[in-house]
């Protein structure tokens, strides 16, 4: 005779894909103990096995089983087995509880009593980490890596201590993750049966965004015919004393030209950062040269690099400037005064004009997120 907890699986495997593709994927263990001991009230799982009290399980009503099995799948789908890190691990359990129980129940599913929800709160609609963060700190009898209670009539929760570390905490385990996840979604989305609060939730990995350091590079490489000669050895291998031919020809890349925004709005450190990113890029197509603009409503100052390294550009940046904004201003310079220019890079916030097209490419580096320039190629940098 089949059990409650079996006929919640044959209803997530017959309406729900996005949860049956994930299911069907894990090891479902009964058990009332979990691996180490620890008493099992209801379910847990470490994102690769889902353990379950069947005693307890199958007391439930048959849309509460559902909802026990979708609450476990969640912690899967959101990666929360690879999150806690040096987080107190009962508090931060019961923040991603808070998140996926509304989730649940705002949809319209239900769950066994005595979980986290507050029903006003909109938890659903943020990271289980802000939420973590606006708790109060736990009782100091549980410790900085507190492994949560065997919940259920232990404390009246009945999901505490459900989420226990993958196994594998490794980029490469997490990253196969993923690709489940990503697989599962697609299944369903196929079948026009992707929730909204899925794909939401989800989105991220769905779509991936770029980092803009990868598309600086792309950029890069992309207006660098990366022609080869010896005559400028590279330099990644010349102190192993092995000399490889760099990637420069007199016809493909010429001189680079960055523009840092210095109207006051980007700070010391992330002109750092642009500048440690732009050189680590450069180093692999090797230009002619280096100039650097400083810009705010005109050009306040400039330098000029035959083979720049990363210290070497940190070393010479200062603030100059701190007026008004008009990017255009620096453009103009460099189109009177650097010839056999390849590409320009702009740093800026965005509160600027952009201007006409030139004859070479711009890329903007621009980190408000609403802004994007009406010429060239705009790239929103993530700080």
């Amino acid at each position: 005779m089949a059990t409650v907890f079996d006929k919640a699986k044959v209803r997530i495997v017959i309406k729900e894909p996005f949860f049956a593709s994930l299911l069907l994927g894990m090891d479902v263990v009964e058990t009332e103990t979990l691996p180490g001991g620890k008493p099992l009230w209801l379910a847990a799982t470490d994102s690769k096995t889902i353990w379950f009290n069947s005693v307890n399980a199958n007391k439930l009503p048959l849309d509460q089983c559902v909802g026990l099995i979708k609450h476990e799948l969640m912690h899967t789908a959101l990666l929360h087995n690879f999150r806690v890190g040096a987080r107190n691990r009962r508090k931060a359990n019961r923040a991603m509880d808070y998140v996926i129980n509304d989730m649940i129940i705002h949809e319209g599913g239900a769950l066994p009593e005595g979980g986290c929800y507050e029903p006003n709160a909109g938890h659903r609609d943020q990271a289980w980490e802000q939420v973590y963060a606006d708790m109060p700190e736990p009782p100091e009898s549980e410790g900085g890596e507190g492994e949560g209670g065997e919940g259920g009539e232990g404390n009246g929760d009945p999901f505490d201590g459900d989420v226990l570390p993958a196994p594998d905490q490794s980029a490469e385990a997490q990253q196969e993750a993923v690709g489940r996840i990503v697989k599962a979604a697609q299944v369903a989305k196929a079948m026009g049966k992707l929730p909204s609060y899925i794909a939401d939730a989800i989105g991220e990995m769905l779509d991936p965004k770029v980092p803009w350091e990868q598309e600086l590079l792309e950029f890069l490489t992309e207006v660098s015919k990366n022609d080869y000669t010896f005559s400028r050895p590279n330099r990644k291998f010349i102190y192993r004393q092995i000399y490889m031919p760099s990637a420069f020809s007199q016809d493909s890349m010429g001189k680079l030209c960055v523009v840092f925004d210095t109207s006051g709005s980007v700070s010391m450190d992330e002109m750092n950062r642009f500048a440690s990113e732009t050189v680590g890029c450069i180093e692999g197509v090797m230009p002619l040269g280096l100039v650097i603009v400083y810009c705010d409503s005109k050009v306040q100052h400039v330098d000029f690099f035959d083979d720049p390294t990363v210290d070497e550009v940190k070393a010479s940046l200062e603030r100059h400037g701190q007026g008004g904004t008009h990017m255009p201003a620096a453009l103009d310079w460099i189109d009177e005064h650097v010839d056999d220019v390849k590409a320009t890079i702009v740093f800026t916030d965005g509160y600027t004009d952009f201007g006409h097209e030139r004859d070479y490419p711009v890329l903007w580096g621009i980190t408000s997120k609403g802004v994007t320039a009406d010429m060239g190629r705009t790239v929103h940098v993530d700080l």
